[in-house]
């Protein structure tokens, strides 16, 4: 993942086969904290081999929930169960 100015995206540093997976296990709100004071409000973390980006400010939720909800899709067993559950 790169930056927009095409520097390598910072985040913080897992295990190399498990990621983040352990350090967000353990004490989720320890960690994403960490995460906000660190990075910043954008920052990428990996659990096993799936990346992920954490969005923890005001304007990066309102882009991600309201701007451009349409640039990302939910994951497939949320559009599986919305029959059941809703679009909530």
């Amino acid at each position: 993942m790169k930056c927009l100015n095409g520097a390598p995206a910072v985040g913080p540093r897992g295990h190399w086969f498990f990621g983040n997976a352990r350090e967000i296990a353990s004490d989720p709100l320890r960690f994403y904290t960490y995460g906000a004071a660190e990075f910043g409000d954008l920052y990428p973390v990996r659990i096993l081999n799936h990346r992920c980006v954490v969005a923890s400010g005001p304007e990066p939720i309102e882009d991600v929930l309201v701007t451009n909800a349409r640039n990302y899709q939910k994951h497939f067993v949320i559009r599986f169960l919305m029959p059941v559950f809703g679009n909530g």
